[in-house]
């Protein structure tokens, strides 16, 4: 359909709107195709509108699994020849921000481009929100039945855009994260997947016997103390005023922490692999409470003999986690992947209204030779191991809020980016911290931190310093133990496993039927469909396998491995099950 000759206001009903007398749009006829004025300001050449557009695209080296990220696309040239040349694994995605340029494009781009499977056209706003809403779409397309898994991301302007170009930095650099998250966690499910289904058959019979965190329960300022050197930097304010603060720890803090005579009210841990019992050694028996990710090592959750209750944090985007929330009642975190970021998170949780928060020692930066505060197994370790040959550096220089330098890695700025996304427009948080690379939470110095205790206490500095023991501490009204609640959640995770090893059992005799000669050839196409329809809930048989990013390719080195797994995990869970009806449990 040629664009319209005359000047254009007209928005049509339901699409975005805003008033502009300046914003009219005019169409200019080329010798090939049209161009667009718009604000004094030809979008397309004056004299040849599709020839930069076409020739772009024909200039690409096209690779599968590839993102294409086009701003303003306006009439749609070149995105046909873009068509041609891409396989059905990538993906065009077209965005843009101004209202008006929108609803004419939608009238004149040629509507076969806007049903194609493989494409998706999007309105968004020039601020964060529409960030999300990208990513928000995005991450519907991976998990989608399609199951796109984009290895790389191409921006493309197919005309000149008035999409601010720091929105289109801001909107390149979210996708990419997102794009090397996708395959940093798919990495970390290949060597964890496993062990993360494993360890969650075992807690769930801890999980039958736990209790309950209650939301809004703590008024007492909450101090939030991760393992990061700035811990160290501010131990003895921390000593002096403990008592006056609800104290939340990370796992890692833990043994420095006890050294320190810090009372702690609540420690975290998430770690799935046995080396994280380092952190327990020197508080075991201390009867501090934990709250543990479902994943982590079941061995744990023994050592501090202490309350015990239970979070789990989505991993993966699977039917077997939505299925396990619903029959358990755990509460759910939302992926953050790291324990202070969880930490925090699980302060928010239990504040009550406007009651203040403050963290130390989550500083995702650390000094040559010391990534975490003394006494710490990871700076214990560092030290051991450290050798002329060998010294106790790191590498990966960064520049911190006060411009001073610091090391770090990508996966811990990537933690400090998330933090500030997510808790930027927290109320009351503070940053007790000056080499914290996190940059938008509002950061308070000691001096300023007494000054508010004193104000808030009466306490100061020169008072006798708190030396309470640690059980007398210990606040226990954010636990809820219900005796009712327990055997309703007892009985539900019964019928889970049970349920379980039914739907296992009975995949497992599918699979044994399925003959070797139609194993080695292509199965028929409705015992495939059979086959992935018994592996709905079932995800943690192969989430760990490397191709398991697509959807499962039902082949004869697919079935010998679900077999092995079916095998592993119906003892698991068979033994996890006889844990929770043993009387003696």
């Amino acid at each position: 359909m040629s664009p319209d000759k005359h000047s254009y206001k007209r928005l049509s009903s339901g699409q975005p709107s805003l008033e502009r007398e300046d914003a009219d749009i005019q169409t200019i006829e080329t010798k090939n195709g049209f161009s667009v004025l718009y604000k004094k300001r030809y979008l397309y050449s004056r004299f040849d509108a599709k020839k930069n557009s076409e020739r772009l695209v024909q200039s690409l080296e096209i690779k599968d699994e590839s993102l294409f990220f086009i701003f303003s696309p306006l009439l749609g040239y070149g995105l046909d020849l873009l068509f041609e040349k891409i396989s059905g694994d990538s993906f065009v995605l077209a965005i843009e921000t101004d209202p008006l340029l929108y609803t004419f494009s939608l009238q004149n781009i040629n509507k076969k481009l806007l049903e194609k499977k493989n494409f998706l056209y999007l309105f968004l706003e020039e601020k964060m929100t529409g960030v999300k809403t990208l990513l928000e779409k995005i991450d519907h397309l991976v998990q989608s039945e399609e199951g796109y898994a984009f290895r790389r991301l191409v921006p493309l302007e197919l005309s000149s855009t008035c999409i601010q170009k720091e929105f289109q930095n801001t909107c390149t650099q979210y996708i990419d994260l997102y794009i090397n998250q996708f395959w940093r966690n798919r990495i970390t499910l290949v060597k964890l997947g496993r062990l993360y289904a494993k360890n969650i058959f075992q807690n769930l019979a801890l999980l039958s016997q736990a209790e309950t965190i209650k939301p809004a329960t703590i008024e007492k300022p909450i101090l939030v103390l991760g393992a990061g050197p700035s811990l160290e930097e501010n131990i003895a304010t921390i000593q002096t005023f403990q008592k006056h603060f609800f104290i939340i720890a990370v796992d890692t803090a833990l043994a420095y922490l006890h050294k320190q005579k810090i009372g702690i009210d609540l420690c975290l841990v998430m770690e799935p692999q046995l080396i994280n019992q380092k952190a327990f050694l020197a508080v075991k028996n201390t009867k501090i409470p934990l709250l543990a990710d479902l994943c982590s090592y079941p061995a744990t959750q023994k050592i501090l003999n202490g309350r015990l209750s239970f979070f789990f944090s989505e991993y993966a985007s699977l039917q077997f986690l939505q299925n396990l929330e619903k029959n358990s009642g755990i509460q759910k975190y939302r992926a953050l992947g790291s324990v202070g970021l969880v930490a925090v998170e699980t302060a928010l949780k239990l504040r009550k209204k406007n009651t203040a928060i403050f963290f130390t020692g989550l500083d995702f930066s650390y000094q040559l030779g010391k990534t975490h505060t003394k006494e710490t197994p990871s700076h214990l370790a560092r030290l051991f191991e450290a050798t002329r040959l060998k010294p106790a550096e790191n590498i990966g220089l960064v520049e911190n809020k006060i411009g001073d330098g610091l090391y770090t890695n990508p996966a811990l700025e990537n933690y400090a980016r998330l933090f500030d996304d997510l808790y930027a427009e927290e109320n009351e948080l503070y940053m007790l911290s000056e080499i914290s690379i996190i940059r938008k939470i509002k950061k308070i110095s000691v001096r300023d931190f007494k000054t508010w205790i004193e104000n808030k206490t009466g306490q100061t500095d020169s008072s006798q310093r708190d030396s309470i023991e640690k059980n007398e501490k210990i606040e226990s009204r954010f636990f809820e133990t219900n005796t009712i609640e327990k055997t309703k959640r007892k009985n539900a995770l019964i019928d889970f496993l049970e349920n379980e090893i039914k739907k296992l059992s009975v995949l497992s005799s599918l699979l044994e039927s399925i003959k070797p000669e139609l194993i080695n050839s292509q199965l028929d196409e409705n015992l495939q469909k059979e086959v992935r329809k018994k592996l709905l809930g079932l995800e943690y048989l192969y989430i760990h396998f490397p191709e398991a990013y697509k959807k499962p390719d039902i082949h004869f080195s697919f079935i010998s491995g679900l077999k092995g797994e079916i095998s592993f995990f119906l003892k698991i869970i068979e033994r996890s099950l006889d844990r929770i009806t043993s009387e003696h449990f």
